[in-house]
């Protein structure tokens, strides 16, 4: 809930989605979605063809939630808006804290090795892994592509929408169940079976928990997350061999550990996917600060009762009267009038955890 203009941001608000038009409805995006995917899944159907082992020619419906996102912000905003969705391919600027390179590129190797250990151990077949480093490369160029044709669409359009309404956890749940039902053509195609579709459907919820938690950390870069999709998949394909003895069961249980330490760690989650980090705001009094998390709570230390107004607002923001422009060495300054930004009150912006003045 927004507080009145020329009062700041209210300690409850919803994650800034500055940009994004209040009319954008996930269902009407979901089902666009599905309809143009199905003639690849039809495709999928009458041919045989795979685009690499295991993988059937339905999987080119990837680029769906990408055509579905540009075909309705054309409505929205026409060519403009169209450009500006694809120029976020390559939004890496808005990582600003670079350790969160760390698990979007080593989390789900992490990931798999727990379960190639795990599945060593309790003596289940499992050949030796057999890394070929020519193609490799070639393999994850070509997820990345897939991954910014899915991410381009699920987070770039769809997910900031979703975080006006619900928290991030709610929105990781409910965009991962839609991509579930949407991926159970291709996999019923797959030939899998019905316990190993129920193993992966954990293992995607979790993933799409991750997603959301690592878009919102690296102020909404779907870079970041195209680059952690491309990755998932790459490191299941590495997997012996091709993935094919990769224990869905074991899979699905890590994920869902790793989603849940995740969800404990920084919630109960009300996302703040500011692409500065966490904000500060320190009055005339520099030990009154106010505190807004990122996939966290939101709240606020000791001191007056305007010190206490959780400002979550992004450098160059503007919106309910609050004005924040950039300063040298990652500060700003901010108004609470009419839209003249002066020295009242100054913003600090940091990485990490919780800093006091």
């Amino acid at each position: 809930m927004r507080s009145p203009a020329g009062r700041g941001l209210n300690v409850d608000a919803k994650p800034s989605t500055q940009g994004v038009p209040a009319t954008r409805l996930p269902l009407s995006f979901f089902l666009l979605v599905f309809a143009l995917s199905a003639p690849f899944w039809l495709a999928g159907a009458m041919t045989e063809l795979q685009l690499m082992p295991g993988l059937s020619v339905s999987a080119l419906m990837a680029f769906c939630p990408m055509a579905a996102a540009l075909i309705l912000v054309h409505r929205e905003r026409g060519r403009a808006g169209v450009t500006e969705l694809l120029g976020r391919s390559l939004d890496y600027c808005r990582i600003r804290a670079k350790r969160w390179y760390v698990p979007i590129l080593l989390l789900m190797a992490i990931v798999n090795l727990v379960v190639f250990g795990l599945m060593r151990w309790m003596e289940m077949p499992v050949p030796p892994p057999q890394i070929l480093v020519p193609a490799a490369p070639l393999m994850f160029v070509a997820f990345f592509v897939g991954a910014l044709g899915e991410e381009l669409g699920w987070s770039g359009y769809i997910t900031d929408p979703m975080q006006q309404r619900w928290n991030a956890l709610q929105t990781g749940l409910l965009l991962g169940l839609v991509a579930v039902l949407w991926h159970l053509v291709p996999l019923l195609l797959m030939g899998r079976s019905p316990g190993w579709i129920a193993w992966w459907c954990l293992y995607a919820l979790a993933a799409r928990i991750l997603i959301v938690w690592l878009y919102n950390n690296t102020g909404n870069s779907v870079f970041a997350v195209a680059l952690f999709h491309a990755t998932l998949n790459l490191s299941w394909m590495l997997f012996p061999v091709n993935g094919s003895h990769f224990d869905m069961r074991m899979g699905g249980v890590t994920m869902a550990i790793v989603a849940a330490v995740v969800t404990m760690v920084w919630g109960p989650p009300h996302a703040d996917p500011t692409p500065e980090g966490l904000i500060e705001r320190v009055d005339a009094n520099p030990r009154d600060a106010a505190i807004a998390g990122r996939f966290g709570g939101l709240g606020h230390s000791g001191g007056s009762a305007l010190a206490r107004r959780t400002v979550a607002a992004s450098v160059g923001d503007r919106r309910d009267g609050v004005c924040l422009r950039t300063l040298g060495s990652g500060g700003a300054t901010l108004a609470d009038g009419a839209g003249v930004c002066t020295d009242a009150a100054v913003v600090r912006v940091f990485d990490g955890g919780v800093r006091r003045r």
